[in-house]
């Protein structure tokens, strides 16, 4: 029986408790607001109850504790308190903390966990409320006040760091909740919703994302991002009646009323079940509301399967007991017909309220899971024990205290449930052994779970071997681990993770100490079931059922159907799958009253719980089998070699405490992984932890480290403290460095700072390879991290290429920087000291060298000592493949994960890591030099050295310069190859020097500071070009001196990448004329490659190679940034049978095909110089021989810039804040799509993926705008047919050709209302002459051809100004044939007789509103008809202005009248605005004085209309949450007068109604964004070929679709929050839209709401004569519709809600000020009208 009872102790001074946790080992921990973390030992008494005897406290909290939780593997504890404190404690001794539950050595109080970290990120005024641990312990996140989730990295490199940030809640953040599965993190709030935070997909397909939850959360938490909201629409009943009436809506949670400071979440242990508390379920609008808890099944956030309702107090706290039972299906049929008889029995408003069983019955229960799961719920006063199994509860633990309850815990054993309190008490329910159900062992854990579980162990930390455990006693039970009655079988904790089950009968010292689980009990102990007890007189708390009106709400029988049939956590046959596809666990969500969550969508990304049956994920041997050896506890750790270990359903290893470095991909693959330990195992070094005997293998004699020192003094740990670094950096120069940093940093905040950046991370390993600052620390260049990277890359490539590794070995070279050479050597060394050949330059080299080595040796990798063009404090260890390009994922995550399993050093041969020493005296060290510059130059010369020596000698003389770097020796042997004069060399810049003594930064794209000397020198010697390679010599640039100008001008990347590939395309064909693209090719393999040529350039690059390959008929492709990506792209083309002939990237990067795969500046060089030589030997410059490839191919632009980020952190900050918000414009452009290679959106695709590989975080984001440079005229034609076939709304004449970026928008304006009414003409034309078969000639688009043939025929005529143009002269005669033919046809005489007539849809006339604080409407007539004489030539305008019939302050003009550049509408005195855009503010009538909300503001005539009609007296707030608009907003109010306004960056909806600074608001102006179907047919819209087929009249009235029923709803939303301002009289609703969903429909459906807070109809602008829709709501005649086919402007609606007097109807509109130009007469006369009749009444 369960026995219950509240501990009279001294729990934290009489002060609350508000939270507790158990440790794996049986503990309970505390925190309260006395600011204490306290540990107490949990025993069972002889009476059966819990008692608690003081074990330790922990002061180190400045403020109240609102939160404890130990990690899963138990290793650490995590509290948090107000005042933002997070702190991160570990044992004070390891073994103690693991040891089962038993009498402490030490005395009572001494601290048994030390304080190790404190996580500052929330806040100093926030209170951090909640807690979540990932599953394996890697990462932590948590919620304050301050409405933000942050998550943590809590151990190795990451420890501290901000793993991720969500600011999404709009208030206190008070739960927390990490899915067992690592995929998903839940946060609660006071905001009434639940966020679900999803890892973003993998790169990579399906096995990358199974293999993405096998990594350490630490490593993944950065990935996650919000994807769902839960907050409204869930479970609604039954709405108003009536017909078309929708279902009620109503909100899922309890808002902060809740007398609670909590709202734990929970997951199910087994990750299928999400249960939410503080929930709201009100099932009818007539229906009281109920509290509840909320149960989701797993990835289902559509809407919950079941809620547990009926309870009296809200619900504050939900847990899961940690372990799973058998199923009992005998107690189930019970429990279902003692349901079923409770509902029948309860009936009425009970049974509607309660959520009895509909259909289904009470036995519908929606779970069906292999086993049973055990839960407790706490409301503020009570604890309701449910199980997944039944729909009643287990049991219902009430008047336990009597203030709110705050946390509960579950023992891991399941024998205690803890329950904390404000009343400063805890109370503890202890369970009889089985009570609860019969524990699953191990072996009986379904695979799915089993899987993950060992996944889950072997990502957690290592734990320090625990010293052999005394024997327990019989009184005191093991926690996490216990035998099935009568079965001996090992209880399986489902809490993650899970060790490996030890031998039944083992003793306690012989079993593992993991977290989790515990040894096994002794002989004759059973299963969590302690020595017999004498029964007890004390009252125990029976189990009781709940009320039926507390029953879990039952699904539909539908659901109830599925279910029974899904096999919901069965296991499929095991048969060979044809793919890794993650199945969900659980039930399917049951779409229970309404079925979608308010602003929430179903998720796409599929669970990862449960892998098909036959291809296991994790190899680790769970169950049945054999167990794990346990470990030595003392002396080394015996050496392993790296092996290779098969993934796959017959793979049986043993569990592992060390950190998986399996590659992102390899899991899920079947391939090889990596178990990361020395080759040699005489060399290795131990690092036993807590071990006493640490000692290294001898190692060999001639073996020693460079020092001499033995290997066993060198070590480092991951995240090395300064004087582990010091035990392991023996450079003399490099100690010096930090101990002085270490004796600065007590005193000096920026040497601590400085330390704590060398120290406190690791050097990250990427595609790149290394590159950073040079200094002591983990995080810099030094020889310690060299070695490290070195031996991580060997273990990597004795994984993937042994074979080549052991023949061929690995090349090295290096440049001129500082420790470069030294590097270098370490790199030989390392190498050498495993056996491994090292390829070593003896000379610095360019970096295109080691590629080159590579390719010829047949090298496994190459390694490059560089730090390109970075500034002199900077070196880099580029690697290579053993394809000779840069490595790309995941080879590069490979190699990380390799050198950060094992950062021990190894011992090094001497006599090759020393300077001072000839490394090649050693056998396994070689020089390449000669052997590959040798073939290097072969190559050069025999592929892309197209001119003779003798007409290259009469090359154009230039100056080189070297920038200080290694090139100048390669380039002169180059040019001298090629029969090329030598160049002048700039002597000051051209031998390699570290300092880079002559520039600040040596890139030659950095302009004049890096060109003066080359430059100088270029004039001095007579030369008009000049060189230069960046210091590796991988990059080239170069300069041509304008003699007109007397100026230089360096070329682009993209500019000299354009004239390389022309220039190799064309010689390459002259060479081999078969290679031509009209040309066949022959049967030889070697011309069948020839005759498929490609060309590469990256995705930053300028465009002009893509229109050079499509006009010379050769293959182009796009890649990401870098010639990592570039060349492995080459070598992919080259095995599909291509020939590539050049890539470049715009970064001065290119690379000859026929050379190499990688970026080459020597080669570049050579190449370019005799392209020059060349043009001037043709009497040209370069400049003019690229405006003639500009002529031919394109004219490209291509502006670049960067900015540095200090520290590199900051870039990821700024990239966050991009992809918060996607920008509608840049500069005033739209933007018309976005692609993230961080997140992998592409906008621009049909499924919004990125083709180009990403990874998630990657900095790179593309945005593309609408418009090309060039051609703006054909452009705005392309853009509006496009829309007009699509039906795609918001672009029109106006929104395309006056958009703020057309910069000639009368003419843009004017040529396409031309091309439109001529378009059906065009069209027959253009079909006619075929004048865009074969691409038209010139490039000509089809948007470009109707504009210039129009122009061509019906306007002024073409000029040949560019190629386009020409083709189109060229083609004239036929044109004018074919009008010809085209008049004869049709028996007319001139072109206006063939074109369509306007008929019903004639455009509307123009109008223009006069603003009253300008001028008045009498002297705006008498101005336009009388202008001043310097504007005589506006009077013929003037004359057609007439006053509008019913707007008194509205001026119209006929059809088409011009009035953008009008004197007065510059001046602000005529707002061009329509009929129609002008009435809601004359509806409004707002009295001087008033405050008025403008909601949806922007860009402003309306508001500006507003302040008009109140004479600039009193206070318009107007809202815009689109930034560029505010700043239109304010704009407009400032040029209008609007002196009134008060613009807001901010969304209406989020604005408080009832704050202070509203409490005087009288009238709202409600425009809200519609779908804008009144504006079709305004202006000339009617020229649009669509305009026939679109909706009218009656069926636009009609008309609704997805997009019209959102626009409704937020409609409505807007409404609703609209009429929660106290003092609001007037509200005006409007739109330009005709359909009636998104008019009389939202009406209808606030019109209750509304009623209910004094609001009514009333009748607006009683002169209008068109009404709403009758029938549709009640109030129809009050209504404003405009039929924009009928009435003379753009389709409107207008609806006035007016506050009714006490008794009495809807008071009428006032009217208006005197002198403000608002109201017409009729309307003011049928005003005095009502106000009489209401007086007389």
């Amino acid at each position: 029986m369960v026995r219950a009872k509240t501990l009279q102790v001294v729990w934290h001074s009489k002060e609350p408790v508000y939270s507790v946790d158990f440790h794996p080992n049986g503990h309970l921990v505390t925190g309260g607001a006395d600011k204490e973390v306290k540990v107490w030992e949990v025993e069972r008494g002889e009476d059966g109850y819990a008692s608690v005897r003081h074990v330790s406290s922990m002061a180190a909290h400045n403020s109240t504790v609102n939160c404890v939780r130990f990690s899963p593997t138990g290793t650490h504890l995590a509290s948090s308190g107000d005042g933002g404190e997070v702190l991160l404690w570990e044992p004070q001794d390891p073994s103690a903390a693991q040891a089962p539950r038993g009498p402490f050595c030490q005395d009572e109080g001494d601290a048994l966990w030390k304080r190790t970290a404190v996580f500052n990120g929330h806040g100093a005024q926030s209170d951090v409320m909640d807690l979540a641990w990932a599953p394996d312990g890697t990462a932590l996140a948590t919620a304050a006040i301050d409405a933000e989730v942050i998550l943590w990295g809590t151990s190795g490199k990451r420890s501290g760091s901000h793993a991720g940030r969500f600011k999404q809640h709009k208030h206190f953040v008070q739960g927390l909740a990490w899915d067992p599965a690592q995929q998903y993190v839940v946060s609660q709030s006071a905001d009434r919703t639940c966020r679900v935070y999803a890892l973003k997909p993998a790169a990579g397909g399906r096995k990358a994302k199974v293999s993405q939850y096998l990594l350490p959360a630490g490593d993944t938490a950065r990935d996650l991002y919000c994807t769902q909201t839960l907050s409204k629409r869930a479970m609604a009943g039954p709405g108003p009646a009536g017909e078309g009436a929708k279902p009620a809506s109503h909100p899922l949670f309890a808002d902060e009323r809740v007398n609670t400071f909590f709202r734990r979440p929970a997951w199910s242990p087994d990750g299928s079940l999400l249960v939410l508390p503080a929930g709201v379920y009100k099932p009818s609008t007539e229906g009281r509301e109920l509290n509840t808890a909320y149960v989701y099944a797993r990835g289902q956030w559509g809407a919950p399967i079941m809620h547990l309702p009926g309870h009296t107090k809200p619900i504050v706290v939900v847990r899961f007991c940690p372990v799973l039972f058998q199923r009992d299906d005998a107690a189930k049929v019970a429990q279902q017909d003692g349901a079923a008889a409770a509902a029948e029995q309860q009936g009425g408003e009970g049974a509607a309220e309660g959520g009895a069983a509909a259909e289904g019955g009470a036995s519908a229960h929606p779970f069906d899971l292999p086993y049973k799961m055990v839960f407790a719920v706490a409301t503020l006063d009570s604890v309701v024990l449910y199980d997944t199994q039944s729909v009643l509860p287990l049991a219902v633990l009430g008047h336990l205290h009597y203030d709110s309850i705050t946390d509960l815990a579950w023992s891991s054993d399941s024998q205690y449930l803890a329950v904390s309190s404000r009343d400063c008490y805890c109370s503890i329910a202890a369970f009889d052994a089985g009570e609860l159900g019969t524990p699953l062992s191990s072996d009986q854990l379904p695979s799915h779970i089993a899987n993950r579980v060992a996944a889950a162990q072997r990502r957690a930390e290592p734990l320090k071997p625990a010293a052999p455990a005394a024997a327990a006693t019989p009184a005191a039970p093991r926690a996490a681990q216990a035998a099935a009655p009568g079965t001996g079988k090992t209880a399986a904790t489902a809490g993650t993770p899970l060790a490996a089950a030890a031998p039944a009968g083992a003793t306690p010292a012989a079993a593992p100490a993991a977290a989790g689980v515990a040894a096994t009990p002794a002989a004759g102990a059973t299963l969590g079931q302690p020595a017999a007890v004498p029964a007890s007189g004390r009252k125990r708390i029976q189990p009781e059922p709940l009320s039926a009106a507390a029953v879990p709400a039952a699904v539909p029988a539908a659901f109830a159907a599925a279910a029974a049939s899904a096999e919901l956590g069965s296991q499929p046959a095991a048969k060979k799958p044809k793919r890794v596809v993650p199945e969900a666990v659980g039930p399917t969500a049951a779409v229970v009253g309404d079925s979608q969550q308010g602003g929430a969508e179903p998720s796409r990304i599929p669970e990862p719980l449960a892998p098909k049956a036959g291809r296991r994920v994790v190899p680790e041997q769970l169950g049945g089998g054999p167990a794990a050896a346990p470990p030595s506890t003392g002396g080394p750790k015996p050496p392993r070699r790296i092996q290779a270990e098969p993934v796959g359903p017959s793979a049986a290893a043993p569990p592992s405490a060390a950190k998986s470095s399996l590659p992102a991909e390899s899991a899920a693959s079947g391939k090889r992984r990596i178990t990361p330990t020395p080759l040699h195992p005489a060399e290795a070094v131990s690092q036993q932890w807590g071990s006493t005997a640490q000692q290294a293998a001898q190692p060999a004699a001639s073996e020693l480290s460079r020092d001499g020192a033995p290997p066993s003094a060198r070590r480092i740990t991951p995240i090395p403290l300064a004087s582990d670094w010091l035990s392991v950096d023996f450079e003399r120069a490099s100690r010096l460095e930090l101990e002085q940093l270490l004796a600065r940093a007590a005193d000096d905040d920026g040497a601590a700072a400085e330390l704590e950046d060398r120290l406190g991370s690791r050097l990250q390993f990427g595609t790149a390879g290394l590159r950073g600052l040079m200094g002591a620390g983990s995080n810099r260049m030094n020889a310690v991290t060299v070695q490290q990277t070195t031996q991580g890359l060997l273990r990597y490539l004795q994984q993937q290429e042994p074979e080549r590794l052991a023949a061929n070995g690995v090349a090295i070279g290096y440049d001129g920087r500082h420790h470069s050479r030294q590097f270098a050597l370490i790199a030989a060394a390392v190498c050498a000291s495993q056996g491994v050949r090292a390829w070593l330059f003896s000379e610095l080299v360019p970096t295109p060298f080691v590629p080159a080595a590579v390719q010829q040796l047949g090298c496994a990798a190459g390694v490059m000592v560089t730090a390109s063009h970075n500034p002199a404090a900077y070196n880099g260890y580029k690697v290579y493949r053993s394809n000779a390009c840069q490595i790309i994922p995941p080879h590069d995550a490979g190699i990380a994960a390799a050198i950060e399993a094992h950062t021990a050093l190894w011992a090094l041969p001497p006599r090759v890591a020393d300077p001072l020493f000839d490394a090649y005296e050693h056998p396994l060290v070689s020089d390449p030099l000669d052997m590959v510059a040798s073939d290097y130059y072969r190559r050069l010369t025999e592929q892309v050295h197209h001119r003779t020596a003798a007409a290259n000698a009469t090359a154009p003389r230039l100056a080189y310069t070297a920038l200080h770097g290694v090139g100048t020796p390669w380039l002169l042997r180059a040019f001298e190859a090629f029969g090329l004069p030598p160049p002048l060399l700039v002597e000051q810049q051209c031998s390699p020097d570290p300092d880079f003594s002559t520039v600040s930064f040596p890139n030659p794209e950095e302009g004049k500071g890096a060109w003066s000397l080359a430059w100088a020198t270029a004039e001095a010697g007579g030369a008009v070009l000049a060189f230069a390679n960046d210091p590796d010599a991988d990059r080239f640039c170069v300069a041509e001196r304008d003699a007109q100008a007397g100026q230089w001008q360096p070329f682009t990347g993209n500019e000299i990448g354009a004239m390389l590939a022309e220039w190799v395309l064309r010689k390459y064909r002259a060479r081999k004329p078969s290679s031509s693209s009209s040309a066949p090719s022959s049967s030889a393999s070697a011309s069948a490659s020839a005759g498929k040529l490609a060309v590469l350039s990256s995705t930053v690059s300028s465009r002009m190679l893509q229109a050079m390959a499509a006009k010379e008929g050769v293959h182009w492709e796009e890649t990401l940034t870098g010639f990592k990506w570039l060349g492995n792209a080459a070598l992919r083309l080259e095995a599909e049978g291509y020939t590539v002939l050049f890539a470049f990237e715009e970064a001065i990067g290119f690379a000859l095909g026929q050379i190499e795969c990688d970026k080459d500046g020597i080669a570049a060089a050579a190449v370019f110089a005799e392209l020059a030589a060349e043009v001037y030997a043709g009497g040209s410059t370069l400049a003019q021989h690229w405006q003639r490839l500009r002529e031919r191919y394109g004219a490209f632009e291509y502006r670049s810039g960067y900015f540095v980020a200090s520290p590199p952190s900051r870039s990821a900050a700024v990239f966050e804040r991009l992809r918060a918000q996607l920008p509608a414009t840049i500069g005033g452009v739209a933007v018309q799509a976005v692609r993230d290679l961080g997140t992998g959106l592409d906008t621009s695709r049909p499924d919004g993926r990125a083709v180009l590989p990403w990874q998630p975080g990657d900095l790179m984001i593309t945005y593309t705008l609408e418009g090309p440079a060039v051609l703006t005229l054909p452009y705005a034609v392309r853009r509006l047919l496009e829309a007009d076939a699509s039906k795609r709304g918001g672009v029109s004449l106006k929104s395309l050709t006056l958009a703020p970026h057309i910069q000639a928008k009368k003419a843009t304006y004017a040529v396409t209302i031309e091309v439109l009414k001529h378009l059906p003409v065009l069209q027959r034309l253009l079909e006619d002459t075929q004048l865009l078969e074969g691409g038209g000639g010139g490039g000509l688009t089809q948007p470009a051809a109707y504009v210039l043939v129009c122009d061509l025929l019906f306007g002024e005529g073409l000029r040949p100004t560019g190629p386009a143009e020409r083709a189109v002269i060229k083609r004239k005669a036929d044109l004018q044939a074919s009008l010809q033919r085209q008049l004869d046809a049709a028996g007319a005489a001139a072109v206006g007789e063939l074109l369509p007539s306007a008929g019903p849809d004639a455009p509307h006339p123009r109008t223009a509103r006069v603003n009253a604080l300008k001028m008045g409407v009498d002297e705006a007539l008498q101005w336009l008809r009388r202008p001043p004489p310097e504007h005589a030539q506006w009077v013929e305008v003037g004359k057609q202005a007439a006053l509008d019939g019913l707007l008194p302050d509205l001026l119209a003009f006929p059809p088409g009248t011009d009035l953008h550049n009008h004197p007065l509408v510059d001046s602000g005195a005529l707002i061009l605005q329509s009929k129609a855009s002008c009435m809601p503010a004359h509806v409004l009538a707002p009295q001087p004085g008033w405050t008025v909300v403008d909601a949806c503001a922007a860009p402003g005539n309306k508001t500006t209309h507003v302040a008009a009609l109140m004479g600039n007296k009193g206070s318009i707030f107007a809202f815009e949450k689109d930034g560029k608009r505010v700043e239109r907003l304010r704009a407009n109010a400032a040029a209008t007068g609007g002196a009134i306004i008060d613009a807001r960056h901010a969304d209406f909806l989020s604005i408080d109604p009832e704050a202070p600074e509203y409490a005087e608001v009288k009238a709202v102006l409600l425009d809200p964004s519609c779908s804008g179907s009144g504006t079709a047919f305004s202006r000339m819209d009617y020229l649009l070929p669509s305009a026939a087929q679109r909706l009218k009249g009656q069926a636009a009235v009609e008309h609704t679709d997805e997009r019209v029923e959102a626009l409704a709803a937020f409609q409505t939303q807007a409404i609703l929050h609209a009429l929660r301002f106290p003092a609001l009289q007037r509200l005006v609703y409007s739109t330009c839209s005709v359909h009636a969903r998104e008019n009389e429909g939202v009406v209808a459906h606030v019109l209750p709401e509304a009623a209910e807070r004094g609001f009514s109809l009333a009748a607006a602008l009683p002169g209008w004569h068109r009404r709403g829709v009758a029938g549709l709501v009640a109030g129809a005649e009050k209504l404003v519709r405009i039929d924009p086919h009928a009435d003379g402007t753009d389709g409107f609606f207008v609806a006035l809600f007016v506050r009714s007097s006490k008794g009495g109807a809807a008071d009428a509109a006032p009217a208006p000020a005197a002198g403000s130009g608002g109201g017409s007469t009729e309307e003011q006369q049928q005003r005095q009208g009502k106000k009489k009749r209401k007086k007389h009444s």
